[in-house]
């Protein structure tokens, strides 16, 4: 059957069988390249979509939502018989209290049914998991997890008027615009006939303090959102005629996707990515280099007994081609099962609910284009210059040249005599092949800056996240509805409480984009601001305001500057005075930075009427005197009981007093699970980088092994162990390991630095933090890649016989 092949077929099958080990290698490089890429493509695709989906889209979301008395199946075809009214949908909503095992044991719970659960016209939700709920069953969101553990079968209790109330779990949802893990707000669906049978009360103004309210609603989608008031107006007439009552008309804020500084994140970890590729190309052209090296005198005959240049060049491509079709298929699938799995893993982290698998043609394309294209791209370099060689010159080329290096480091040896012969018998061999030894260099070197890069940029965006919460040194966070001197009479009784302080947290509109505001008190002793530039608040500002540095840089504002903003309902535009800037991180995407003002300024801001803003909170911030974590639960339980109190006594009205109640560390966390995403990813593309630099550095001293394997038999011929041998290879790789991290240790910072400014362009302004700890990290990484990529080719030069090493040429 070989007599039918070609010989230049022959010939490449050959150079892909012969050696086993070097075919390891570059089908390995080439696998990484495309299993690395397609993987985290993928992870990425299923992640934004994911991301999409829970952030919603104003397509899935009402434009009208209107509070009727009940619901009324005839209303619903009279109300699409209305201009302008695309979707209505019938929902009744119960809204409860779900018991957890956290502080202060109970957290708000949202339970919806529709009439058809299986398909709502406006606001449908994704079954990821289980079934539809029957009676005394319910359908979780999936991020409730996040707030409460629980699986599929697990019984929950719920408040209901006539007592608590055991829901068995059969399935997880996921729906678009909500996600509990970010809101810390919980959500659930049940059948219409389960839900009415829940004992609830369904008069806001006639049901007792704490009382699980049942409410029904009428969400309505239109086809311009230029109608919806004219809409509004007309359909007061329309209920009426049917005999429902109207308790109340809201217009729901379209949710904005914050996309833009998803893909930025996506479009930074892809081009990440793209470095263990240009790994797997230098790794194939050092290869192949070495390869037509070797066979150099074997193209000399080639092109005496009549081969074209042509002919040659096609043996080699094929030989390429082979290896990058024994690397391709398995990248492809494995990066695809690979990139599935991780998907799936980071979802459960965050937590969000993942969407179905789709495999796209453009994916397929790209792994296609790695796995052939590059190394093609990557190998014609060599043999270009390789088949140039005439045949005199192919025939008579022999041996390697010795160098300059040699001699130098016979020299330098003369003269420190007590370092051991193994050492200088492994560092002479470093420079031997300059161009190998400068690509082998390049991948380390490549792979350090990584690691460094990485690390670097995860610590500093997880540093930058974290201090916008280590500034507030404060324990709970109480949501209030009274008047502050009230609420620091109730509070000032607990023994537990060290200092009372107001505060706000608002969103604003600006001509560069959303501002987070933060509202504090002007002689705070719980926020500790660190000011950059101008003066802190004062008693009796209005009207000012400090910005973050990342906030100045962004938009030239400085102090003396008219900061103009808006609310995100879009009220009256109002101008502040910009007084001084601060250090003051971004915590949550989509904001350009941080502003802070008077606690009293932002609450008039949110629409708190002058007279009485100077006795007026909202919110609460807690300092304990105990601030283990036992006592600071035990505190957020003692304000939880003194606010149910309250309600339960009468002294307070539903909805006001004190509560809901929070853990400031709870608040910190939630913002931080916001880029689990990001670490992990970074860290899986550091790992590839470092595959792809152990594979590169293997590459090189196996060749090494192969070109010295005369050098290797004289010195075991000498008494030299397999131990001593193996050293050899280990030094000469663990130079070029040192001589990287000094390398990457100074391409590393740059690369670092670049890449936080474009996260910081691309998502948000994030700070530049070196750890000293990282450079060390880096040197163990280095040392391992040397370790690990030395083993085999050690291991292979101790194990060859020494005869057989003294006759090789």
């Amino acid at each position: 059957m070989s007599y039918h092949i070609s010989a230049s077929l022959r010939k490449s099958l050959a150079d892909v069988t012969r050696r086993k080990g070097r075919t390891l290698l570059v089908v390995l490089g080439i696998f990484i390249g495309v299993f690395g890429l397609t993987a985290i493509t993928l992870t990425q695709d299923q992640l934004f979509a994911a991301f999409a989906f829970s952030v919603g889209n104003q397509a899935t979301q009402p434009d009208l939502v209107v509070d009727v008395n009940r619901l009324d199946s005839r209303l619903v075809p009279a109300l699409l018989a209305v201009p302008h009214i695309e979707r209505v949908q019938e929902e009744t909503t119960l809204m409860t209290q779900w018991h957890v095992s956290r502080a202060p044991g109970h957290v708000d719970f949202t339970i919806i049914s529709y009439p058809d659960l299986q398909h709502p016209p406006i606001t449908p939700f994704e079954l990821v998991s289980g079934h539809y709920p029957g009676a005394g069953e319910i359908v979780m969101e999936y991020g409730d997890v996040a707030i409460q553990p629980f699986a599929i079968g697990d019984l929950i209790m719920v408040d209901t008027a006539h007592g608590v109330a055991r829901l068995r779990v059969v399935g997880l949802a996921r729906t678009p615009g909500v996600n509990p893990a970010t809101t810390d707000s919980a959500r659930g669906y049940m059948g219409e006939n389960a839900l009415q049978s829940l004992p609830a009360f369904t008069d806001v103004t006639t049901a007792p303090p704490l009382g699980p309210i049942r409410l029904s609603h009428l969400a309505i989608k239109l086809a311009s959102m230029t109608q919806v008031s004219t809409t509004a107006q007309a359909l007061g007439p329309l209920f009426h005629s049917h005999g429902v009552t109207v308790l109340g008309i809201s217009f729901p804020t379209p949710i904005i996707a914050q996309l833009r500084q998803l893909d930025g994140i996506f479009t930074l970890l892809r081009i990440l990515a793209l470095l263990a590729v240009v790994m797997s190309a230098i790794l194939l052209l050092n290869t192949v280099a070495t390869l037509v090296t070797e066979q150099t005198a074997t193209i000399g005959i080639m092109k005496a007994i009549g081969g074209t240049r042509f002919s040659i060049l096609r043996g080699y491509v094929l030989s390429i081609g082979l290896y990058s079709l024994l690397a391709t298929v398995p990248g492809l699938v494995l990066g695809i099962l690979s990139g599935a799995g991780l998907a799936s893993f980071l979802a459960q982290r965050i937590p969000l609910a993942q969407g179905p698998l789709i495999v796209t043609p453009q994916l397929i394309a790209l792994s296609l284009i790695l796995g052939f294209g590059v190394p093609l791209c990557a190998s014609l370099w060599p043999l270009l210059n390789g088949s140039r060689i005439t045949v005199r010159a192919a025939l008579a080329a022999y041996g390697i040249n010795k160098g300059k290096g040699a001699s130098a480091l016979a020299r330098i040896g003369g003269y420190l005599t007590w370092v051991p012969q193994i050492i200088w018998l492994g560092l002479r061999s470093v420079f031997r092949k300059r161009t190998s030894a400068a690509l082998t260099l390049l991948m380390l070197t490549v792979s350090g800056a990584s690691f460094l890069t990485v690390q670097t940029a995860a610590g500093s965006v997880n540093k930058t996240v974290g201090s916008a919460w280590t500034h507030i040194h404060a324990d709970v966070e109480v949501y209030v509805d009274e008047s502050y001197s009230q609420a620091r009479t109730q509070l000032d009784t607990l023994p537990n409480v060290r200092r009372i302080e107001r505060f706000g947290v608002a969103g604003a509109q600006t001509p560069w984009g959303k501002l987070g505001l933060w509202g504090v008190e002007p002689q705070t002793q719980i926020y500790h601001y660190q000011l950059t530039s101008g003066r802190w608040l004062r008693e009796g500002d209005t009207n000012v305001v400090l910005i973050s540095d990342a906030v100045a840089a962004q938009t030239g504002l400085h102090v003396g500057s008219r900061l103009v903003v808006t609310s995100l309902e879009g009220n009256k535009p109002i101008n502040w005075t910009v007084i001084g800037t601060l250090n003051e991180a971004v915590d949550s995407l989509g904001q350009i930075g941080t502003a802070v003002v008077p606690v009293t300024t932002l609450y008039q801001f949110e629409g708190t009427p002058p007279a009485s803003v100077a006795d007026y909170v909202n919110k609460l911030l807690v300092q304990a005197k105990d601030s283990t974590p036992a006592g600071v639960n035990r505190l957020a339980n003692q304000i939880d009981t003194v606010g149910t109190n309250l309600i339960l006594s009468g002294s307070v009205g539903r909805g006001t007093g004190l509560g809901p109640v929070f853990l400031v560390q709870d608040e910190a966390l939630r913002h931080q699970r916001n880029f689990y995403v990001l670490y992990a990813v970074l860290y899986a593309v550091a790992l590839l980088t470092g595959a792809a630099g152990i594979l590169g550095l293997a590459s090189t001293l196996t060749a090494s092994v192969v070109e010295r394997q005369r050098e290797v038999g004289l010195v075991r011929a000498m008494g030299a162990s397999s131990w001593r041998v193996g050293q050899i290879f280990w030094v000469e790789g663990l130079t070029l390991g040192g001589i990287a991290w000094c390398l990457g240790a100074l391409l590393g910072l740059p690369l670092a630095y670049a890449f936080l400014q474009f996260f910081s362009r691309l998502v948000i302004a994030v700070d530049f933090v070196v750890d000293p700890l990282a450079f060390l990290v880096m040197l163990a990484a280095l040392l391992l890649i040397v370790t690990l990529a030395s083993i085999i080719p050690a291991r292979r030069a101790s194990r060859l016989r020494i005869a057989d090493l003294l006759r090789y040429e």
